[in-house]
């Protein structure tokens, strides 16, 4: 990120990403810009494309860390994206063993070009956002 871009702030209201991001001509004042609003986080709701491993364990950490946290998540799977068959039993079993408090859908993509780019709302607890 060039000196006189801008940096946006990691606080509510909160778009991630952030259009100006995706252009390059703006960054985040954190890495992560969205990490200090979880534990307040009432619902996280999102389209994400290829959810690896990794993906799945941050969901379930989520989950394990706010006990008041729902989700709702649009899964996008596509030909050679990162999520293999044990992301999606993993998933599968979190969804089975936390109730209501998760619920997924899978989205199969036949093609797909270019970038993917996961859309995320995470809404606070009253006076947090």
């Amino acid at each position: 990120m060039e000196n006189d871009e801008i940096k946006l702030p990691s606080k509510p209201p909160l778009v991630f990403p952030e259009p100006r991001v995706l252009a390059g001509v703006a960054g985040y004042n954190n890495k992560i810009p969205y990490a200090g609003l979880l534990s307040s986080a009432k619902c996280i709701f999102g389209a994400v494309y290829g959810v690896d491993d990794d993906g799945a364990a941050w969901l379930e950490k989520q989950l394990s860390d706010n006990p008041a946290i729902q989700c709702r998540i649009i899964l996008m799977v596509y030909p050679a994206c990162p999520t293999r068959e044990t992301t999606l039993m993993k998933l599968l079993e979190l969804q089975n063993t936390m109730g209501d408090r998760i619920r997924l859908a899978i989205h199969p993509v036949r093609f797909f070009a270019g970038h993917p780019v996961n859309a995320l709302l995470i809404a606070c607890a009253e006076g947090k956002n």
